[in-house]
């Protein structure tokens, strides 16, 4: 929880987790009625899932903000003898397009920047897992995807504060980017065991909601008979 989040004359609050609800019922003395655990809201497209296709391959986010180590991680993958394909997504950013480009190695290929949740959501499907950084949005919808999670960096502020949570629940891989890379993948991936682990870990995380925002919304607007809720009723079929 950041000090910006509004914490006053606020009459509900929906957050992402239990931590988060402790916090403000502790601390700033809320009733835990008005604090609601529903995790941060996804697109309805992320909870759809495929079979991950034949050669997944591992998809790395964060080009756009010109994520912390990038340069440094791809140019240790193209010294290395790579067992796995890498795609990045660029986002808007040319110069990493281009540079991906020049590097002329055909298991690095950049991906130039796509609105489609669809096509984002196919990208999820068919990866192993990804790389990127702790940003709220990116790793709730990977984790929807049960895609395995790792951390090259994190930007100070919320990022950090993410990164502490995640790693409280084991749910994330930090990568050290001056040992070799694909070596620190195959240990989670090519390991039935520890996918199983973290797998369970996945799933005690996702059970710690109680709800999710839409239904959440109704139960309140029933409360106070909201004219909406009167409407929805009238015109409902018997």
């Amino acid at each position: 929880m950041n000090d910006v989040w509004g914490k006053t004359y606020i009459d509900y609050h929906f957050v992402p987790h239990q931590e988060a609800k402790k916090q403000l019922v502790e601390q700033c003395c809320l009733k835990a009625e008005q604090v609601f655990v529903t995790g941060i809201p996804v697109h309805p497209s992320f909870y759809q899932h495929k079979e991950q296709c034949e050669k997944p391959y591992i998809l790395i986010a964060g080009g756009n903000s010109g994520l912390g180590n990038l340069k440094t991680l791809l140019n240790q993958l193209v010294r290395e003898h790579n067992q796995y394909h890498y795609k990045v997504l660029c986002g808007n950013n040319n110069k990493l397009y281009d540079w991906i480009l020049s590097l002329d190695h055909d298991q690095i290929e950049p991906i130039a920047y796509t609105s489609c949740r669809q096509q984002m959501n196919r990208y999820y499907d068919e990866a192993a897992a990804i790389i990127t950084k702790p940003g709220g949005i990116t790793i709730t919808e990977v984790l929807e995807k049960s895609l395995p999670v790792f951390i090259l960096s994190a930007l100070p502020g919320q990022e950090e504060i993410n990164i502490q949570y995640l790693k409280s629940k084991h749910l994330i891989y930090e990568l050290n980017v001056h040992q070799a890379i694909e070596q620190q993948l195959s240990q989670v991936l090519n390991n039935k065991v520890e996918q199983s682990k973290w797998m369970k870990r996945l799933l005690q995380y996702h059970q710690e909601k109680e709800d999710s925002i839409n239904n959440c919304l109704i139960s309140i607007m029933e409360k106070q008979n909201h004219p909406f809720i009167r409407s929805y009723k009238k015109s409902a079929p018997m």
